[in-house]
């Protein structure tokens, strides 16, 4: 057994070749915009930050849509600085997935470390348009990535009165996605249906527009995990007691 100072050398050296790799990434964002069109493109771009919200590296790229996928949409790993951001099973772009685990690497050399993530994803709408064309109707795509799995609600919406069983409009709303636009149209009945994990405090908000700021809004909850899902919610009325239709969500946690 060795007794000299060796274990120590040993312990520097392994502090020497940690304090090397970059600090490792507690959160990370992908977004894109897809604006179709005579000219139709889209702008990409992946962000990863730390435990305190600060940027640790981000790459960002612009595409024809006449061309192949842009580098970091897709299934393939990408390379943000020090950082490989591999993604097994989920597609970076128009994706549907909740909680999919991303693997983070930073490397240094031959040394490297992992970072595992949880990711959920939406899709959405925003308009397209500059230097005076007229404003055209554009895709956004998101991927959300954090430490812990992300708390994701279901909501199922209906345009008629009742909840029917022919309505197939749904999303899934996270709690770190911010505010939602809804899939459906005219939406005035809505059934949420909730994880069996998720924490007792989440308030779900439904607004009358799709950027989750106007003062007709809705507010259900503090949502029970057991109500899985729950009866049918509506008409969907503001605090004065006025009927609207939802056009946006945000579930705060």
């Amino acid at each position: 057994m060795w007794t000299g100072p060796l274990p120590a050398l040993l312990l520097l050296q392994s502090i020497a070749v940690q304090a090397q790799l970059p600090p490792m990434p507690k959160s990370a964002h992908f977004t894109q915009f897809v604006c179709k069109g005579t000219t139709g493109s889209r702008f990409s771009q992946i962000a990863l930050l730390d435990g305190g919200g600060k940027p640790l590296g981000s790459v960002g790229e612009n595409c024809s849509l006449s061309s192949e996928a842009c580098n970091i949409e897709g299934l393939s790993d990408i390379t943000v600085g020090p950082y490989t951001v591999n993604h097994p099973g989920a597609f970076f772009g128009n994706c549907k997935y909740q909680n999919s685990k991303m693997e983070i690497t930073a490397m240094d050399g031959s040394n490297n470390a992992q970072q595992q993530l949880f990711a959920t994803c939406k899709v959405g709408s925003t308009l397209c348009g500059e230097g005076g064309i007229q404003p055209a109707l554009g895709q956004f795509n998101e991927v959300i990535m954090s430490e812990l799995p992300l708390t994701t609600i279901g909501l199922r919406e209906y345009n008629k009165d009742g909840c029917p069983a022919d309505q197939n409009f749904s999303d899934q709303i996270s709690d770190t996605a911010g505010c939602y636009s809804i899939s459906g149209i005219n939406i005035n009945n809505v059934v949420v249906v909730p994880t069996p994990d998720m924490p007792s405090t989440c308030i779900l908000t439904l607004y009358a527009d799709i950027n989750c700021q106007s003062e007709s809004n809705a507010k259900i909850g503090p949502i029970a995990p057991s109500s899985n899902p729950s009866a049918c919610i509506g008409p969907i009325r503001n605090p004065k007691g006025d009927l609207f239709t939802a056009g946006s969500a945000m579930l705060v946690c």
